[in-house]
């Protein structure tokens, strides 16, 4: 039986464990995150996607091993 997630490692919108999946590692820009994000707290990448009312691009997210490695940023097209 495993443990169950700290809240603080949950999406603040859909609360599903956002730690569990490489695709919601990513950091995106501060001006970004300052008008969508939700402070300390974390944001799946859907979540985060349905706050901006658009799909991610590319020059969303800043340069940083995190996003060198989410498969979903590397398929972006800008």
């Amino acid at each position: 039986m495993g443990r169950k997630p700290l809240p603080i490692n949950c999406c603040i919108d859909c609360k599903i464990y956002a730690l569990e999946n490489i695709e919601d590692y990513y950091i995106v820009t501060d001006d970004l995150w300052k008008e969508f994000g939700c402070g300390k707290g974390l944001l799946c990448w859907d979540c985060f996607q349905k706050r901006m009312d658009r799909k991610f691009k590319k020059s969303d997210f800043i340069e940083c091993n995190a996003n060198k490695q989410n498969p979903l940023i590397q398929n972006l097209k800008e």
